[in-house]
Order: C-alpha cells, then structure tokens, then sequence
C-alpha cells in the first residue's frame, strides 16, 4: 500500500484530467496506470501512454463506480448513468483521489 500507514496524511494523487489522443502529462498516465493496476482494473503496462489497454481499464472502473463518477453527468448530456467515456475528467479524478486518500473527502466539483 504504498508504505501507508492509517492517520498518516495523505494528499491528491493525481491533479490533471487525462483523455484518450491528448497530450497527456506521462507522470499523471503512469500514476493512472499504477492506479489501475492496484485497484484491480489492470493489468495494464505503465508506460506513461494512454492507450487502449489503459483507457478500457479507466472505462472499466468508471462503470464500477458509476453512481460516483458517471451518474453527476447525466443532467449534462451523458446517455445514461452507467455510459463510461474513458475520460479522466472531474469526477473520475475526483474518485481516483478519494479511492487513494478518502481523509481527502472531496466534494463533488462544479459541474459541467
């Protein structure tokens, strides 16, 4: 667990959106993939690339966390509750940071 120990502060995990064709920050791709890959999503190769591999992993934890990540979206246009988009954007960063720090208790960002 990342030599994490309870009551140790824990800060953001990642801090930028990360989209499929994008020039993406590697170090944010990899932190995602080592993300993934612990959380049970991967496995997926950490490249710091955003490929296919990674982009179904995201697909993939979006749709198992959709109430969190996918359903805020809804009211702005995303088909349905459970429609993944392979974005890391707002709330699938948002969820990526309360899975790896939930002391973080983030609320849910402005949206759209």
């Amino acid at each position: 667990t990342d030599g994490q120990v309870w009551g140790e502060s824990c800060g953001l995990y990642m801090h930028k959106f990360v989209k499929r064709g994008a020039r993406n920050d590697e170090s944010q791709v990899m932190k995602l993939q080592q993300f993934l890959n612990k959380n049970g999503f991967g496995p997926v190769e950490v490249t710091g690339e955003y490929d296919q591999a990674t982009f179904d992993a995201v697909m993939a934890f979006q749709a198992a966390n959709w109430q969190e990540i996918l359903s805020p979206w809804v009211p702005f246009g995303l088909p349905s509750a459970t429609t993944p988009t392979g974005y890391v954007y707002k709330t699938t960063l948002r969820w990526i940071n309360m899975t790896e720090c939930p002391a973080l208790n983030l609320t849910l960002p402005a949206l759209p």
